[in-house]
């Protein structure tokens, strides 16, 4: 990955840009994310974008966000984090991210109604059933993969995902919706599988596969075998 030649240094080791030379270059990009945001390219690189806050940032929240995300990126290989931040005046209005260019978003996706779409970005197997749920094991495989780092990745749902060279990419960094706790948190973690669940339970419900819930669950183990199960008992009723 290419980055951004423009961008500066800090004292904690972050990338920041502090001039707006970039807001001559929008990005139309529809993830299905809060409309306080604006996305534009770097002219020094097609790998990162700034993602732009129509609002002041909290900068006592997102700089330890950043920080530990610097710190773990060597450990965690298949969540790209946010690289560093835009500073406008005093303020930080903005994230250095990493762009996914032409990777449409899981919601963009179930819009169309037509579960023999995600074939054509994310291919693992002919059986268009099995295929979705794959996706969706993948899914459940990065926010373990996180959680196992000690992050805790609460803002589950289809608008932050995309479908980027075959595989599910992370792409939405809240600083409201992250905690890192090295201790297992348990209330957390019940929250993760719970958000999780209904994603699952949408996803499912939106191809007719089933309305599938689940009333408690406390692990990722657990949550895989009923996943698991679920597609087994799909698949026996077709």
């Amino acid at each position: 990955m290419l980055l951004p030649i423009d961008a500066k240094i800090d004292n904690n080791g972050l990338f920041y840009m502090d001039n707006d030379l970039f807001k001559k270059y929008p990005l139309n990009i529809n993830y299905n994310l809060k409309i306080s945001n604006l996305f534009y390219s770097l002219m020094s690189t097609d790998d990162y974008i700034i993602k732009y806050s129509l609002y002041n940032l909290n900068q006592d929240q997102l700089m330890p966000m950043l920080m530990n995300f610097r710190n773990i990126q060597k450990s965690i290989d298949d969540v790209d984090f946010p690289i560093g931040y835009y500073k406008e005046d005093d303020s930080i209005r903005g994230q250095i991210i990493k762009y996914y260019n032409n990777s449409p978003s899981l919601s963009n996706l179930i819009k169309e109604k037509d579960i023999n779409i995600f074939g054509k970005y994310y291919y693992h197997d002919d059986d268009s059933i099995h295929n979705l749920y794959m996706i969706m094991l993948d899914i459940l495989d990065l926010l373990e993969e996180l959680f196992n780092n000690g992050v805790y990745y609460t803002d589950i749902h289809t608008g932050n995902f995309v479908i980027h060279n075959n595989q599910i990419k992370l792409i939405d960094f809240d600083y409201n919706y992250i905690h890192f706790i090295k201790n297992i948190d348990k209330k957390l973690l019940d929250i993760i599988l719970w958000n999780y669940s209904r994603l699952f339970f949408y996803i499912n419900k939106v191809y007719n596969l089933g309305e599938f819930g689940l009333d408690e669950c406390h692990d990722f183990k657990y949550m895989k075998k009923f996943v698991k199960s679920m597609e087994n008992h799909v698949r026996r009723g077709r």
